[in-house]
């Protein structure tokens, strides 16, 4: 299909102020008074999809997609010129574009006691976006192609009546293969991105759950469900060539339980029950964490289609 899509930023200010210089920015240096600033970017794109499926057997599927995918482009609002040097970051950054290819089965067992899937991928981008150290703040740039490879295996099973089992496990091997060289704010330099070898891509995820559901009394019933899920470790942003602001692998587990009647549910819960302190995202400004246990009810209820929820009462803390 085609896509046509529009960005637009802009912006006005009134009154009059001093721009630092050296910091230049996108409003030019020295005094300025009223004005009003902005951009418009106009992007189309075709996007087509293939897919083909074959039965081999009543429980089992074999299967095949190709699709291309499109990201618009955009505007770096906090492009800078750096008034010493003549450095400019680009003021704004091209759509890109990605062709995908999956390969998979999906088949049950047992009477679809056990269900096994099992996907294969890769996926190859065209002037690739990301975000990357620029003259000012971080502004996003076209770092040429890229490619992402890896698999994904799901099981699900039944063993005993009231009890479900779910487990995933996927890798995928995330790298820029072209020569692209943007600055790196953590050692002052410029670096050739395709060294740093990585997307910000979790090399290894994992996920295991459990829920088991039974009768309390006539019309009430409870379930008791837990998770875990585990997160390799992995390089944070794509020019970060000497890998120091790496984040470490981290598991998260949740519990909850519920009772449900006709229309409305009772819920008790404790997400990251062991309080994990995981840092998901870190740059040379700031550190993103998982949020520590947090404790928590829950009342929903529903009539005639609608559904009502109470607010959460939360707790939490390490």
């Amino acid at each position: 299909m085609e896509s046509p899509t529009k960005t637009r930023t802009g912006f006005t200010l009134a009154g009059s102020g001093v721009i630092i210089p050296g910091s230049e920015g996108i409003f030019g240096s020295g005094e300025f008074g009223d004005f009003t600033r902005g951009k418009e970017n106009v992007y189309e794109a075709f996007t087509p999809k293939f897919g083909v499926s074959y039965d081999v057997t009543d429980d089992a599927m074999i299967f095949a997609n190709v699709a291309q995918g499109f990201r618009t482009g955009g505007i770096n609002i906090g492009a800078a010129r750096n008034l010493t040097t003549g450095e400019e970051d680009p003021p704004d950054f091209d759509p890109d574009t990605a062709w995908s290819y999956e390969l998979g089965i999906k088949s049950s067992w047992w009477e679809s006691q056990l269900i096994v899937n099992l996907t294969g991928f890769v996926i190859i981008w065209d002037d690739i976006q990301a975000e990357v150290g620029g003259v000012g703040p971080a502004v996003t740039r076209n770092l040429g192609e890229a490619r992402s490879a890896g698999f994904e295996l799901e099981f699900e099973g039944r063993p005993i009546e009231g009890l479900t089992l779910r487990s995933s496990v996927s890798f995928v091997d995330s790298r820029i293969t072209e020569d692209v060289f943007v600055d790196d704010p953590d050692i002052n330099a410029n670096n050739n991105v395709k060294s740093g070898n990585t997307l910000q891509a979790p090399p290894w995820q994992a996920s295991f759950s459990a829920q088991y559901g039974f009768p309390i009394t006539g019309g009430l019933d409870g379930f008791l469900f837990g998770s875990a899920s585990y997160t390799d470790d992995t390089v944070s942003g794509p020019t970060n060539v000497d890998q120091d602001r790496k984040t470490d692998a981290y598991w998260i587990m949740n519990v909850r339980l519920g009772v449900e009647g006709e229309g409305w549910g009772l819920y008790v819960y404790a997400n990251n029950l062991l309080s994990e302190y995981a840092v998901v995202e870190t740059d040379i400004l700031q550190t993103y964490i998982i949020r520590p246990r947090m404790i928590g009810v829950n009342f929903r209820m529903g009539f005639s289609g609608a559904e009502l929820s109470v607010p959460e009462f939360m707790g939490g803390g390490r």
